[in-house]
């Protein structure tokens, strides 16, 4: 097989393409289905993912957290697994928009798994779980939900649409609440996990195999608020603590604030004056610059533009005559306090650019 997928990202689809004429040279005959297979088989025989060696697998789970959604990949899943106090899994697309509200207000991420887990949200799963996150699946009482949530590690903590969850509610299998079974294929599969699983040995295989309940259904009959306490109710139970050192950021490294909040006056008064002439210096040339970027013929490559961009914005502040006179003032105080000066030409000043970059209006850096 041709190993175009380590140099850079591609589907399983776009490499079955890449290895057709390969396998009709050497008269092999097989379907697309089974070429996939075969792909997932090697890599789990080789211990590694197919992320993990460029093979982009398909639907990636949405993680949403503070405010923002974000696609969970191979290369940000370090970084996600990191947010929230807990992790919740739901399977259904739409709930989290109905939930995300109260989520926000206690610091929880939610991830909208589409129906199923894919690999990125697995490795999702393992990764947060070793960063010390409460992981819990929430899914439809269903063959579907029973089959997805079996695949998690075991210390992932589900929660369904069952018996125990309408008796919390006070709610009773009616005909508002119960719908036709569907995946009706998965049957075999799903008793054999209710046999072998004890997490899942209180599931009614009989009722799923012809019904089910699903989680829409329930928020409609209780309201999201009620449904979002229950959820609490349970994993609070589940996991007793959290760290909210996920969630909450301590003052001077909150990306969501601006630093000089913790500044004393005179420190604070001076950044916001400079910022201020700042912004009042690169209007013109900032104005000027969206105006040539807005109807551009061919293409540009934008690092290099965002570079010239940056090098004709500090020239106009380099050449302003009042920053020019603050800029003298705080050479002489440095000086005075032996404050060494940031070589801006080096990487010296990443951490201070990133600082700068939380900043509400210097952005010119």
């Amino acid at each position: 097989m041709t190993t175009t997928a380590t140099k850079k990202p591609r589907s399983t689809d776009t490499i079955w393409y890449l290895n057709l004429p390969t396998m009709e040279q050497f008269g092999i005959k097989v379907s697309r289905d089974w070429f996939k297979r075969v792909i997932k088989k090697i890599c789990d025989k080789a211990g590694v993912t197919r992320a993990a060696i460029g093979i982009v697998t398909g639907a990636r789970a949405e993680i949403y957290f503070d405010g923002a959604w974000e696609s969970v990949s191979f290369d940000a899943i370090e970084e996600l697994a990191a947010k929230g106090t807990d992790l919740i899994f739901i399977e259904k697309e739409g709930i989290i928009d109905e939930l995300k509200e109260h989520a926000d207000r206690y610091g929880v991420t939610m991830v909208n798994s589409r129906g199923y887990l894919t690999e990125y949200a697995h490795d999702l799963i393992k990764t947060a779980n070793r960063s010390g996150a409460n992981i819990t699946v929430i899914t439809d009482y269903d063959l579907s939900g029973i089959n997805l949530a079996s695949k998690c590690d075991k210390n992932v903590y589900f929660i369904t649409m069952d018996d125990s969850t309408l008796e919390y509610f006070g709610l009773v299998k009616d005909e508002r609440l119960v719908v036709e079974a569907t995946n009706k294929g998965l049957t075999n599969r799903v008793e054999k996990v209710i046999h072998t699983d004890s997490r899942f040995a209180h599931i009614d295989i009989e009722f799923l195999k012809h019904s089910r309940i699903e989680i829409n259904g329930v928020i409609a009959r209780v309201g999201d608020e009620r449904f979002w306490n229950f959820i609490m109710d349970k994993v609070n139970a589940r996991f007793p603590t959290r760290n909210y050192n996920r969630a909450i950021q301590t003052p001077s490294k909150d990306e969501n604030a601006d630093e000089i909040d913790l500044y004393p006056k005179g420190m604070k008064s001076l950044i916001t004056h400079f910022r201020n002439k700042v912004s009042d210096v690169v209007e013109d040339v900032e104005a000027q610059i969206k105006e040539e970027q807005e109807k551009v013929e061919r293409f540009l490559e934008v690092s290099k533009q965002r570079e010239k961009n940056k090098n004709r914005v500090m020239k106009v502040i380099a050449e302003n005559q009042d920053i020019c006179e603050i800029e003298s003032e705080v050479l002489k105080l440095c000086k005075s306090l032996n404050i060494d000066l940031i070589d801006t030409s080096s990487e010296q000043d990443n951490g201070i650019r990133n600082r700068r970059k939380r900043g509400a209006s210097f952005k010119t850096e």
